[in-house]
């Protein structure tokens, strides 16, 4: 059944519940309405799944507590877009800065395990450890991509904080039909202060250099802050220029002919406080601005533009003013001064204006939006700086930003228009005239909205900025008009005005954006060179990039960064350089090489290759096969739902099992090995292992080293071997056998069985003093094997069947006399060996365990076998 429901707002939230057979009983899944065709998800859980999509307005965390407070659930899924450490959620992306504000309410997450689908959430560890340190709840997450594999997701959930056993919630056909992934492709803001409260930015060169440079608006410091660009996404501390009072708008332009361009700033409330003004500031080229000349205008100006609408091939001005419901046109000079206004009606409330060739005609018109008439007004130049009447087409709601682009192929310029809760693209008819709008999401409450290229496939896309959830969205254009889902990605304190322009050499195209923390917030783009279906060869740069080949047989070198390589189909190779990369060949047969860092890679053909430096970081291997790890190789995550195994090498791995009933051995080194969901067999191997159980029932086995074995649930085998181990069995019935040395054996809660065989006779040195620490003798038994204790005369399969096997005394020196063969000293927990029977002294036999819990044990409390 599908149920919906409508608030006061008309905003519908979907929730999704199947009553079937059981799968995944106890299983809530959350969904971002943001991603990519989440309906399609919504439809394909498993069955018995509780499915909520959130109210992109709303905070996402309260969200999700709510709902848990409503549903018994045990694990946790969460889908939504992501980045390094960011869950974007609701109104309010979550991340290392913010999760302590919801202390309270992660507190309340009564889970087992949370399972993060975001791209790249993985990639901040802190942020994953907090999210652990706040729910108590085992965390699964992924540093790379999550989604779709031809788009170069992954479904593989490699980074786990404790152990994650529910696996996906999704069916496997739905796993490999969706269409979407949950990712990025901007860095992380980085913030350089300007002016009090900036609401507008433009981008120019102002100081000949050839990097571009930054201009704000300040509205309450009536100034505007010029950055000067290094070339390196980087920019130096501002310097102020004074305007008019309250500027809300700045523009770029070359207004008096010297070839250094100049700012111009539409401002709120003249100096003199009776009318409103144009602040003009001319370049001195080196980066500085003359003192402002101001054009008087009409009441409260809100937006500005420059366009050359008379053909004197001087630069304009047009101005939206806000109350008077109509455009002011300033024709310009050629000298930095400016004609007096001439006015042009258009419809109420005009909030912002753009410039573009809308009828082919070669004159420039103009477009605005009119926030409470749900409108844009057209107005088409005639050359001379004069417009034809406006005429309107429909938008979205209180529309408030307006931008011009090429959006579909077809020559014609079109308009796309941030409303209320979306963004309006209308197709442009190249006669002047719009087809009727189409509305595409994006978060709540757009603000600003810019037009760049920003992932090289030639089509224009769109970046909307989001004062109430703090983020920029990014819709990718798919070339006919139409555009994907947003990606959101975090920015500074509420954003306003954005820009784009290429900030860093990389000829990728940045964002920028105002923020009410009196500063900018730069966000570099991440996005690699662009594959084809056919076979490439694509570099990187020393930035921080994905590079995805797409079909073919590709070739990727990654050079430096931090970067995410992606063959999908076909053979590739792929060679991450220097830095943390992450290689993901996809299908077909893959080479794979490293390089210094820490490396991440993905292995699902048995013909892959994984090439690794000595000493060039700790690297990790995520594969879908039975695998085993290479030389230089550190670590070893099994995905997947299929019995596969996992083998170690020679240094200290770490290898983390799946949900199936898999094999893991560590061999040599001093490993962490860790099982999944279903019935393991772990080795240790050589070295002191530790060795930690999962949900199902396993066999853990220490081997050589001191090593530390941890069953948790599901009834386990634990096995120490040679060496000193702790043994834990956790809250299952487990058994648990020291083997030689003096082991430490915990068998936690339920029934145990504490085993003592070492498969020869008793020795001494071999067989050691195992500790118990927790033997409950209404529950628990001790187990003594005949091929070790070879004296003992009664049956196997029972307890002592004769009586004289067992004796308890209070003393060590009445061990030696006493004639049973298993003593107990009631007084210290000793537990011994005595061949001897009654003869003096213990002979071969020795004390072989204490119980330090001051057990009252009984001969009942033994078994034979």
């Amino acid at each position: 059944m599908i149920f919906t429901r409508k608030d006061d707002t008309n905003f519908t939230t979907t929730v999704r519940e199947i009553t079937a057979p059981k799968k995944t009983k106890q299983t809530l899944v959350i969904i971002d309405r943001r991603v990519d065709n989440y309906q399609q998800l919504v439809s394909g859980t498993y069955p018995e799944t509780k499915v909520v999509v959130l109210d992109v307005r709303k905070d996402g965390i309260e969200q999700i507590t709510g709902a848990l407070s409503d549903e018994l659930a045990t694990s946790l899924h969460v889908v939504c877009h992501g980045a390094d450490g960011i869950l974007y959620l609701g109104k309010t992306p979550v991340s290392q800065e913010n999760i302590y504000q919801y202390r309270g309410l992660l507190q309340e997450w009564a889970v087992e395990e949370i399972l993060l689908y975001g791209c790249n959430v993985g990639g901040d560890r802190q942020f994953l450890n907090s999210l652990h340190e706040l729910t108590g709840a085992n965390i699964a997450a992924s540093a790379h991509r999550v989604g779709n594999i031809a788009k170069g997701g992954s479904w593989q959930l490699e980074i786990q904080i404790g152990q994650v056993n529910y696996g996906l919630a999704f069916l496997p056909e739905v796993i490999q039909e969706y269409s979407g992934v949950f990712a990025v492709s901007f860095s992380e803001p980085t913030n350089f202060a300007v002016g009090d409260n900036p609401l507008s930015i433009a981008v120019g060169e102002f100081n000949g250099d050839g990097n571009l440079d930054l201009a704000t608006a300040n509205v309450l410091s009536d100034d505007v802050s010029v950055l000067l660009g290094n070339g390196d996404g980087s920019f130096a501390a501002a310097t102020n220029f004074a305007v008019g009072d309250n500027p809300l708008s700045i523009a770029v332009g070359e207004f008096n002919g010297d070839g250094n361009l100049d700012l111009a700033t539409a401002n709120y409330i003249s100096l003199s406080g009776s009318v409103s003004v144009i602040s003009v500031l001319l370049g001195n080229g080196d980066g500085s601005f003359a003192a402002p000349t101001n054009f008087e205008l009409g009441d409260e100006l809100r937006s500005i533009t420059v366009g050359e609408f008379n053909g004197d091939d001087n630069l304009d001005l047009a101005v939206a003013n806000y109350f008077f419901a109509d455009v002011s046109v300033l024709l310009g000079n050629g000298d930095g001064s400016f004609t007096a206004p001439t006015n042009f009606e258009v419809g109420d409330f005009p909030l912002s204006i753009a410039v573009g060739e809308f009828n082919g005609d070669d004159n420039l018109d103009l477009a605005v939006a009119n926030y409470f008439f749900a409108d844009v007004s057209v107005l088409l130049g005639n050359g001379d700086g004069s417009f034809t009447a406006p005429t309107n087409f429909e938008v979205g709601d209180f529309p408030l930003s307006i931008a011009v682009g090429e959006f579909n192929g077809d020559g014609n310029l079109d308009l796309a228009v941030t409303n209320e809760f979306d963004v309006s693209v209308l197709l442009g008819n190249g006669d002047g005239s719009f087809a009727a709008r189409t509305n595409f999401e994006t978060g709540y409450d757009p603000t600003s909205i810019a037009v760049g290229e920003f992932n090289r496939d030639g089509n224009l896309d769109l970046a909307t900025t989001h004062g109430f959830s703090n983020d920029v969205s990014v819709l990718l254009g798919n070339g006919d008009g139409s555009f994907a889902n947003p990606t959101t990605f975090a920015t500074g304190g509420y954003p306003g005005s954005i820009a784009v322009g290429e900030f860093n050499g990389d000829d990728y195209l940045d964002l920028v954006m105002t923020n009410s923390h009196d500063v900018v917030s730069i966000l570099l783009n991440t996005t690699g060179p662009p594959g084809t279906p056919e076979d490439d060869n694509l570099s990187g740069t020393s930035r921080n990039e994905l590079i995805d080949g797409l079909a073919g047989n590709d070739t990727i070198d990654g050079a430096g960064g931090n970067d995410t390589l992606l063959g999908n189909t076909d053979n590739d190779s792929l060679i991450g350089g220097a830095g943390d990369d992450q290689l993901d060949g996809g299908s077909g047969i893959d080479m794979m090489i490293g390089g210094p860092g820490n490396d991440y890679y993905v292995v699902d053909n048995s013909e892959d290759t994984v090439t690794e430096l000595a000493d060039a970081g700790n690297d990790t291997v995520n594969s879908s096969i039975t695998y085993t790890l290479g030389d230089n190789l550190e670590n070893l995550n099994l995905t997947g739902n299929d019995a596969i195994n996992g083998t170690g090498n020679s240094l200290d791995n770490t290898i983390t099992d799946n949900i199936a009933n898999n094999r893991v051995n560590g061999n040599d080194g001093n490993d962490i090995l860790k099982a999944g969901g279903g019935d393991d067999t772990v080795n240790g191997g050589s070295g002191a292992d530790q060795i930690i159980g999962g949900r199902g029932n396993d066999l853990l086995r220490g081997n050589d080293g001191n090593d530390t074995l941890e069953g948790r649930p599901g009834f386990d085998i634990l096995l120490g071997g040679n060496g000193d181990d702790i043994l834990t069995g956790g809250i299952g019935r487990d058994r648990l056998n020291g083997g030689a040395g003096n082991d430490t054996l915990t068998g936690g809660a339920s029934i145990d069985r504490f085993i003592f065989n070492t498969n020869q006779e008793f020795e001494t040195p071999t067989i050691g003093i195992d500790t118990i620490t927790d033997f409950d003798v209404q529950r628990d038994l001790i187990l003594l094997d005949k091929k070790t204790f070879t004296a003992l005369e009664s049956d196997a399969g029972e307890g002592f069947s004769v009586e004289t096997d067992f004796a308890i005394v209070e003393s060590d020196d009445a061990v030696a006399t006493n004639g049973a063969f298993i003593v107990y000293n009631s007084a210290s927990g000793a537990l011994f060996y005595n061949p001897n029977g009654s003869e003096s002294g213990l002979g071969d036999g020795a004390q072989f365990a204490v119980l330090n819990n001051d057990a009252s044990l009984e001969a009942n409390n033994f078994q034979i076998r």
